[in-house]
């Protein structure tokens, strides 16, 4: 069934016998895959524009040590311009 955005595959539904109503039981959301830090952006490839040393480093840096590729300049590949 589906009821909008409510997913009822996560909720389990008993009736109380002593009382005339339903109570809807919530079961715990599926956990989800956390990536390392180092993988994180795994697949982009980023250029930077508009930003001067020690800023422009330090977000490159970073990136890179979440496992983004740099290159200096816009072109073919770049997934992201920042």
């Amino acid at each position: 069934m589906n009821f909008g955005k409510l997913d009822l595959s996560l909720i389990g539904l008993r009736r109380d016998v002593n009382i005339n109503y339903f109570v809807f039981i919530a079961a715990e959301p599926p956990k989800k895959k956390v990536k390392p830090f180092n993988q994180m952006m795994k697949k982009v490839v980023f250029c930077l524009s508009g930003y001067q040393n020690p800023e422009r480093g330090k977000i490159r840096d970073r990136a890179l040590e979440m496992g983004a590729d740099y290159k200096p300049d816009w072109g073919r590949g770049c997934t992201h311009l920042v």
